[in-house]
Protein backbone atom coordinates (compact mmCIF):
# COMPACT_ATOMS: atom_id res chain seq x y z
CA UNK A 1 0.00 0.00 0.00
CA UNK A 2 1.02 3.55 -0.94
CA UNK A 3 -0.03 7.04 -0.08
CA UNK A 4 0.03 10.29 -1.96
CA UNK A 5 -0.97 13.40 -0.24
CA UNK A 6 -1.51 15.71 -3.17
CA UNK A 7 -1.92 14.93 -6.93
CA UNK A 8 1.67 15.54 -7.88
CA UNK A 9 2.47 12.99 -5.26
CA UNK A 10 0.01 10.75 -6.76
CA UNK A 11 1.16 11.36 -10.30
CA UNK A 12 4.66 10.36 -9.27
CA UNK A 13 3.76 7.25 -7.23
CA UNK A 14 1.36 6.26 -10.61
CA UNK A 15 4.67 6.98 -12.96
CA UNK A 16 7.40 4.83 -10.43
CA UNK A 17 5.37 1.60 -9.68
CA UNK A 18 2.48 -0.46 -10.81
CA UNK A 19 -0.85 0.33 -9.39
CA UNK A 20 -3.52 -2.47 -9.30
CA UNK A 21 -5.85 -0.14 -7.25
CA UNK A 22 -6.05 3.47 -6.44
CA UNK A 23 -8.35 5.18 -4.22
CA UNK A 24 -8.73 8.42 -4.99
CA UNK A 25 -10.20 11.50 -3.26
CA UNK A 26 -11.38 13.95 -6.08
CA UNK A 27 -11.23 16.74 -3.60
CA UNK A 28 -7.25 16.24 -2.80
CA UNK A 29 -5.76 19.35 -1.52
CA UNK A 30 -3.06 21.53 -3.12
CA UNK A 31 -1.87 21.75 -6.83
CA UNK A 32 -3.84 19.46 -8.77
CA UNK A 33 -6.86 17.72 -8.14
CA UNK A 34 -7.97 14.31 -7.72
CA UNK A 35 -9.27 14.80 -11.80
CA UNK A 36 -6.05 15.46 -12.97
CA UNK A 37 -4.98 12.40 -11.50
CA UNK A 38 -7.70 10.30 -13.29
CA UNK A 39 -7.14 12.28 -16.62
CA UNK A 40 -3.41 10.44 -16.21
CA UNK A 41 -4.64 7.03 -15.30
CA UNK A 42 -7.26 7.33 -18.52
CA UNK A 43 -4.35 8.17 -20.75
CA UNK A 44 -2.48 5.61 -19.39
CA UNK A 45 -1.73 1.85 -20.48
CA UNK A 46 -0.98 0.64 -17.63
CA UNK A 47 -4.58 -1.51 -16.18
CA UNK A 48 -5.14 0.34 -12.63
CA UNK A 49 -8.36 0.10 -11.62
CA UNK A 50 -10.29 3.05 -9.34
CA UNK A 51 -12.72 3.90 -6.56
CA UNK A 52 -13.34 7.38 -6.32
CA UNK A 53 -13.91 9.44 -3.22
CA UNK A 54 -15.28 12.75 -2.81
CA UNK A 55 -17.40 14.92 -0.06
CA UNK A 56 -17.87 17.50 -2.44
CA UNK A 57 -18.93 16.02 -5.55
CA UNK A 58 -21.38 13.87 -6.77
CA UNK A 59 -21.03 10.66 -8.19
CA UNK A 60 -19.01 10.85 -11.82
CA UNK A 61 -20.92 8.83 -14.71
CA UNK A 62 -18.77 5.70 -15.62
CA UNK A 63 -15.67 6.02 -13.97
CA UNK A 64 -15.94 3.22 -11.35
CA UNK A 65 -17.22 2.69 -7.92
CA UNK A 66 -17.72 6.04 -6.01
CA UNK A 67 -17.90 6.12 -2.09
CA UNK A 68 -19.35 9.42 -0.68
CA UNK A 69 -16.88 11.04 2.14
CA UNK A 70 -17.64 10.16 5.34
CA UNK A 71 -17.24 6.60 4.46
CA UNK A 72 -17.04 3.14 6.33
CA UNK A 73 -14.35 1.09 6.24
CA UNK A 74 -16.18 -2.07 5.17
CA UNK A 75 -17.38 -0.25 2.51
CA UNK A 76 -14.50 0.86 0.96
CA UNK A 77 -13.11 -2.76 1.65
CA UNK A 78 -15.91 -4.28 -0.23
CA UNK A 79 -15.39 -2.15 -3.35
CA UNK A 80 -11.49 -2.74 -3.48
CA UNK A 81 -12.32 -6.40 -3.23
CA UNK A 82 -14.71 -6.44 -6.24
CA UNK A 83 -12.58 -4.21 -7.94
CA UNK A 84 -9.56 -6.98 -7.56
CA UNK A 85 -12.16 -9.76 -8.31
CA UNK A 86 -11.33 -11.48 -4.85
CA UNK A 87 -13.70 -14.05 -3.83
CA UNK A 88 -16.07 -13.37 -1.20
CA UNK A 89 -15.20 -13.63 2.38
CA UNK A 90 -16.93 -16.96 4.41
CA UNK A 91 -20.24 -15.56 6.08
CA UNK A 92 -19.68 -15.82 9.81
Amino acid sequence: MLEAGSAPEALTVLDAVPVDLLILALDLPGDGSGWDVVRHIRESPAPTKMILTSGETDAPDSLGPFVRKPYQAAELATLAAQSLNWPRPPQA
